[in-house]
């Protein structure tokens, strides 16, 4: 499945600045399990942008919506009837979704909420171990079922489906993962994902 992280809440309100009313799409597929976009997400997420932009004195309107998948035509039709309603899309779907949501709707602007990381298997609540980096040259069946490309081997804690910005409030740092064989140093990247220097 695909693992995703909430975008950091002011880089959200940066995108939505012009915008006054606002629906909020939300996917029941890979990112409602990695706790990134699903309908609670969704409600979350605008409860915090809403009392944001009040707080800064701007009229702002956002609503939400759940779709099954947002990858599958037949369950992005539910929308059809109300796009045009608002003045963007926020989507809560990996990068496949908000494509797919952004070539549905071409007059309406979609803009991401999530940063998908990788694809990846559920370990645990919160717990996902990346499998595979898509590389287009998949050996697996003479790799002994390990893919060389992701490094899989050692579990693997990233703690999605919480923001970057709530991390930081729960004092959850790169020191309390567990490394994966071949990782010199955590840190974070320039969106304030998790990233591992290679050796």
């Amino acid at each position: 499945m695909v693992i995703a992280e909430i975008k950091r809440l002011e880089e959200i309100k940066e995108m939505l600045k012009d915008y006054k009313k606002v629906l909020n799409v939300g996917c029941a597929g890979c990112t409602a399990v990695c706790l990134a976009g699903g309908q609670k997400e969704v409600d979350n997420l605008n409860t915090k942008l809403s009392l944001s932009f009040k707080g800064d004195n701007i009229p702002f309107e956002i609503e939400g919506f759940t779709v099954e998948r947002q990858c599958e035509v037949q369950f992005l039709a539910e929308l059809d009837g109300m796009v045009k309603s608002y003045d963007a899309l926020l989507s809560m779907a990996c990068g496949a979704g908000i494509q797919f949501l952004a070539e549905r709707y071409p007059e309406t602007p979609v803009f991401p909420a999530v940063n998908s990381t990788f694809v990846g298997v559920n370990k645990d609540i919160g717990w996902y171990e990346e499998r595979c980096k898509c590389c287009g040259d998949c050996v697996l069946g003479s790799s002994d079922d390990r893919c060389a490309e992701s490094a899989t081997g050692a579990d693997e804690f990233i703690p999605t489906g919480i923001s970057v910005d709530m991390r930081a409030d729960v004092g959850l740092s790169s020191a309390q993962h567990q490394r994966r064989p071949g990782i010199e140093e955590w840190g974070t990247d320039e969106l304030g994902g998790y990233a591992g220097t290679v050796k």
